[in-house]
């Protein structure tokens, strides 16, 4: 899952939302549902939506995964330290 989410795009930045670190994460569950839990940038985030449906497409349309689920947290904010390397 991570892998594919690579291709979820914030279209501010034009990096993608695995490198920029903002999936906190993944969970595969029965039924072949995945989970995602993703905090953004920041609480005004305009991109929010956009992103969200972006993931959830993302994951529903890998084989493995029927039903995807995009939890989006605000508490906590995001402070770059998940950037990954190619984020940086």
């Amino acid at each position: 899952i991570r892998e594919n989410l690579k291709s979820v795009y914030d279209g501010e930045l034009k990096m993608n939302v695995v490198d920029l670190g903002v999936i906190y994460d993944i969970e595969v569950g029965e039924g072949r549902s995945g989970r995602i839990v993703m905090r953004l940038r920041t609480g005004g985030c305009r991109l929010h939506e956009s992103i969200g449906r972006g993931i959830k497409y993302c994951v529903e349309g890998m084989e493995e995964i029927e039903e995807g689920d995009v939890e989006l947290r605000w508490e906590g904010g995001w402070g770059g330290e998940g950037m990954r390397e190619d984020g940086k």
